[in-house]
């Protein structure tokens, strides 16, 4: 081939360069030249080699199955979030249906445990009780509690947190013997008079993991927060 052939483009990146900017300004090439599209073979993975044609019909299969897939995993989501949706509503029901702190904080662990599949639940909020027939509250550590040093950054986010916790986090929460190698979901509850974290813990690591969504986490916190603050002592 001579220097004045105009097939001699050059080698290397750059000429591949050239011819991939020609095709993609020309897309009627191979429609004008269906010879060469005939001629043009593309080498397959299994070594054999394969026409463009066929190589463009496995691209779209591919593309249109991941794609379904995708579709399938976003139908799945939607069916869990209205799961989540349903059974947060029914929860509420519940809280609102007692007129007693103790027994309301008992049905939240039950509800917790039977419904959203938590293995162990904790409750801490740092403020103190109205009176309730001169009867504790376990719940309530008071605004001075040690344990609400652990919690500092996770109440001053108001984000809920999920997957492994810390040693500290664990043990101000549920006790060295719990979770120790499972996973937590932290919801951070907070009024104007006082704050508190609530956790729902699993002896499976892979239950609450950390990329879950926090959608329905913070909606869940919103209604314990509101069923708590009006037991808050003035």
């Amino acid at each position: 081939m001579t220097g004045k052939d105009p097939l001699r483009i050059g080698e290397g990146a750059d000429a591949e360069g050239v011819v991939a900017a020609y095709l993609k300004a020309h897309p009627q090439f191979f429609v004008e030249h269906p010879a060469v599209l005939a001629e043009i073979a593309v080498p397959h993975v299994t070594g054999e080699a394969v026409s463009l044609v066929e190589r463009q019909v496995a691209a779209l299969r591919e593309q249109y199955r991941r794609l379904e897939n995708k579709y399938r995993e976003l139908l799945t989501i939607a069916a869990q979030n209205d799961d989540l949706r349903r059974r947060l509503h029914q929860l509420t029901i519940k809280l609102l249906g007692s007129d007693d702190i103790k027994a309301t904080i008992a049905t939240l662990y039950q509800a917790l445990m039977e419904d959203f599949r938590a293995d162990f639940v904790a409750l801490k909020v740092f403020a103190a009780p109205r009176p309730i027939n001169g009867e504790p509250v376990p719940e309530f550590l008071g605004h001075e509690a040690a344990e609400r040093e652990v919690f500092t950054a996770l109440i001053a986010g108001m984000h809920p947190l999920c997957g492994g916790l810390e040693p500290s986090q664990r043990d101000a929460l549920f006790g060295a013997a719990r979770g120790e190698n499972g996973s937590a979901v932290l919801l951070p509850l907070a009024r104007r008079r006082w704050s508190g974290v609530l956790g729902i813990g699993s002896f499976d690591p892979r239950r609450y993991a950390s990329g879950m969504g926090v959608d329905f986490l913070s909606q869940l916190a919103e209604v314990v927060s509101q069923i708590i603050d009006p037991w808050i002592a003035d």
